[in-house]
């Protein structure tokens, strides 16, 4: 339980020096979600995957971390879109392809989804662009189902950001 408590507290420490992003947005608003989850429950490993939306793009981080090694990881996946439909896609792709990979044992590949994604299957396990789990994709698609209510929140708080720059002429 000790550990658990370290983790967090470790993991929340990270999340709030760490998370520096190349988001912009006149005025600079954007709305996020997250999902965490342990590797395994005993190597004192967990993962925090989560979903920005701005008005210009979407990003997807990974940030990971190993208490008992204390290492600390963290990825961003951008896709330069307003626009849900391309990371669905490619989501949707990969799970199809990881199913498939697995279903029939198939030989070690890699294989372009869309310009500039990559899905990869090792023999035992898929990965995008060398970089994202098969774990990490599944938890992105997951938290893209909370893009239509991301981007409502996102627009109310740009409204509200543009209603109250003209208080400050």
């Amino acid at each position: 339980m000790k550990t658990l408590a370290a983790l967090v507290l470790v993991m929340a420490f990270f999340v709030a020096c760490s998370r520096v992003t190349e988001q912009k947005t006149d005025p600079n608003v954007q709305v996020s979600r997250e999902i965490s989850f342990d590797e395994d429950k005993f190597s004192g490993s967990s993962t925090l995957c989560s979903m920005s939306v701005d008005t210009d793009a979407i990003y997807f981080h990974r940030q990971r971390i190993d208490i008992h090694h204390l290492k600390f990881d963290e990825n961003q996946l951008i896709f330069k879109t307003a626009s849900a439909d391309l990371p669905k896609s490619i989501f949707e792709k990969f799970s199809e392809w990881d199913a498939t990979a697995k279903k029939n044992h198939a030989e070690p590949f890699i294989k372009q989804i869309s310009e500039g994604y990559t899905f990869s299957y090792s023999g035992d396990d898929s990965g995008l662009n060398g970089k994202w789990s098969s774990r990490e994709v599944e938890k992105f698609a997951e938290l893209l189902k909370q893009y239509p209510e991301a981007k409502a929140e996102l627009e109310t708080r740009l409204a509200k950001a543009k209603r109250e720059s003209g208080l400050f002429k």
